[in-house]
């Protein structure tokens, strides 16, 4: 059973979609495939309107959910990982901004984990409590099934990673030894959820997902595997759901050639695992994650 993962494969599967999208024949295939949920510019906030904030830049939520956890549906089961990325269209540069799944923010007025807004309101809750809580303009969101991992990294002939601790998956009878090694989809799912083993927790995870994307990404704009477009792309159709305008991913498609892993730029929300009545949180730092957002995101900041 996969559960509490997010394997986010951040631009690269936008990008090579995106090049297809030059191709006529396939705009109507993105265009049916994408933005299952139907949200307004004023379900995020009021007198909000949905647009590419920053000229030559774009920012937005990548996320997942698992269609065969069992008992939920797509939209709303709980997401386990967020991210903001942060896309510069002129020089290839990616900021990368994990969210701890279990971070406590006010969710309509109540304080819940951060990741519980997507089964209680979908992605535009999920938006919209993000920018209430970190006062930006976050319009855009990428929802990606985990399935496509498997997929992806089949498809690209495994990634190597450095693994950390000893990982195990009895369902699956999965077992990886620490130090780096090639994973194929499989194993880099679970590479990527785990977290039972790390001291730390999900922050663990954390630093585990966000150097899966990187070798992904690298990996994913190889030359050798750029005759594989149309594997992503078919992986997008069946995995991916977005709200980013078609117009928007094909902009993406001359980046491309100057992204690389060198140019990935990664940080956590600062904070500390701690606990309330028995359930485990995330409490974030409010001064930090403030430094961070001015660092990151200041040209997003609704003033």
């Amino acid at each position: 059973m996969k559960k509490r993962f997010l394997i986010t494969f951040l631009v690269a599967v936008i990008v090579f979609s995106g090049a297809y999208v030059f191709f006529s024949k396939y705009l109507d295939v993105l265009d049916a495939s994408s933005q299952k949920e139907v949200i307004r510019g004023v379900d995020l906030g009021e007198d909000n309107i949905i647009e590419q904030v920053v000229q030559h830049e774009l920012l937005f939520l990548l996320t997942g959910v698992d269609n065969n956890e069992a008992g939920m549906e797509n939209l709303r089961a709980r997401t386990d990982t967020l991210m903001l990325v942060k896309v510069n269209l002129d020089n290839g540069a990616i900021d990368l901004i994990s969210i701890p799944r279990d971070t406590r923010v006010l969710i309509d007025g109540e304080l819940d984990k951060i990741n519980h807004a997507h089964a209680y309101g979908g992605m535009a809750l999920t938006l919209r409590t993000i920018r209430n809580w970190l006062g930006i303009d976050l319009d855009y969101y990428v929802k990606l099934d985990y399935d496509a991992v498997v997929e992806i990294v089949d498809a690209i002939g495994g990634v190597y990673v450095d693994v950390p601790v000893q990982i195990y998956e009895y369902e699956t009878e999965i077992f990886l030894e620490p130090g780096y090694q090639r994973l194929r989809g499989l194993e880099a799912l679970y590479f990527a959820r785990f977290r039972a083993g790390y001291d730390n927790g999900d922050l663990g995870r954390v630093a585990a997902q966000q150097q899966l994307i990187k070798q992904v990404a690298k990996q994913m704009l190889s030359i050798e595997n750029l005759p594989k477009i149309g594997d992503y792309l078919s992986t997008y159709i069946k995995y991916v759901d977005t709200n980013i305008p078609v117009n928007l991913i094909f902009s993406m498609v001359p980046t491309a050639s100057s992204m690389s892993s060198d140019t990935i730029n990664s940080y956590v929300i600062p904070g500390d695992v701690g606990e309330i009545d028995e359930t485990s949180y995330y409490f974030y730092d409010e001064e930090g994650t403030q430094m961070l957002v001015n660092e990151v995101l200041s040209d997003y900041i609704i003033r």
